[in-house]
């Protein structure tokens, strides 16, 4: 007697393999994609920072011009500020209002609007002026 088709054994067989090499390939693809958004939201954080260059370029005469001073000063307040100080905080508001970056910037990892109240810190160290986007990890 001749048989043809397959065994229950050798169909359950084909289908574990066939699960087991999704089930790779859907973590692979997983790992890949949290990678990426990773790598788009540091690229994102760049080009804050990049804004923020060019925003200080714009606004030479209110960039810190005392390394060795103790005060801090917020853009909103600078009309307050004393005349020398090291550090100078503005806002992702104060880059999008002034048109150094669009609205509405939606983050890479959650997909949710960025905050506009996240602070870029620029501060005098030495000769140099340095900028840093200041970004809280909520996951912490």
């Amino acid at each position: 007697m001749n048989k043809k088709g397959f065994t229950l054994i050798e169909m359950i067989s084909v289908l574990v393999i066939i699960s087991l090499i999704a089930l790779v390939s859907v973590v692979s693809v997983t790992k890949i994609l949290e990678s990426s958004k990773k790598t788009l939201s540091n690229s994102q954080i760049k080009q804050i920072e990049s804004a923020a260059r060019i925003w200080g370029a714009d606004n030479m005469t209110i960039l810190p011009n005392d390394p060795s001073s103790e005060n801090v000063c917020e853009y909103k307040d600078i009309n307050s500020c004393p005349e020398y100080y090291k550090e100078l905080t503005i806002t992702l508001k104060d880059l999008q209002d002034g048109g150094y970056l669009p609205n509405n910037i939606k983050d890479a990892v959650t997909n949710e609007e960025i905050d506009q109240t996240i602070p870029i810190k620029i501060t005098k160290k030495g000769n140099n002026i340095e900028y840093e986007v200041i970004i809280v990890d909520d996951e912490e």
